[in-house]
């Protein structure tokens, strides 16, 4: 749940944030705004989708055509970390009544050094409560590492409920569970 204030947001930012993002503040990383989520999808390509060796070329494609389609909508929010022309890190949100959900977002390794995922979130999130926004919502991770940067940012763990039902015949069901 966000505040009404940015500041008051701030204050929920572990050390490690602020640090990072006074950090980035001094040196040269500028983050601003994009009209084009491209950016930000040819970074996330070449850095991190690598890292997910269980996602397939369909998976991707399929987050992909959310990106372009939220984009095609006008719900999508895109922030860039440049030092000078480079594009160091970038975020993708989704804009959704009073809630921002985080997208997809990457980082290089001069990104990382100048605090740039740090200060894309923090873009993201400071738009979200300029624009009323309820909520932000980082979208969860069984990733220890990115829950941990999530929570960094005053995130609270969640869990999710899902129903399944399996309309599938009685023995269809058991002859599945044999095969397996």
């Amino acid at each position: 749940e966000l505040p009404a204030a940015v500041e008051e947001q701030h204050k929920a930012y572990s050390t490690n944030t602020k640090r990072m993002l006074k950090r980035a503040a001094k040196g040269a990383l500028v983050v601003r705004p994009l009209t084009d989520p491209a950016p930000v999808w040819e970074l996330f390509r070449n850095e991190k989708a690598g890292e997910f060796g269980h996602l397939k070329a369909a998976d991707l494609a399929r987050l992909h055509q959310i990106m372009l389609n939220a984009d095609e909508q006008g719900t999508l929010r895109s922030f860039g970390g440049y030092v000078g022309d480079e594009l160091v890190a970038g975020a993708t949100f989704i804009l959704n009544d009073r809630t921002l959900l985080y997208l997809k977002g990457a980082v290089s390794e001069e990104g990382k050094e100048v605090g740039g995922m740090f200060s894309v979130m923090d873009a993201g999130i400071s738009m979200a409560i300029k624009n009323g926004c309820s909520f932000f919502d980082f979208g969860g991770s069984r990733n220890e590492g990115l829950a941990g940067f999530n929570r960094k940012f005053g995130a609270t763990d969640r869990k999710y409920l899902f129903l399944s039902h399996d309309r599938l015949p009685v023995w269809a069901r058991i002859a599945r569970k044999i095969k397996r």
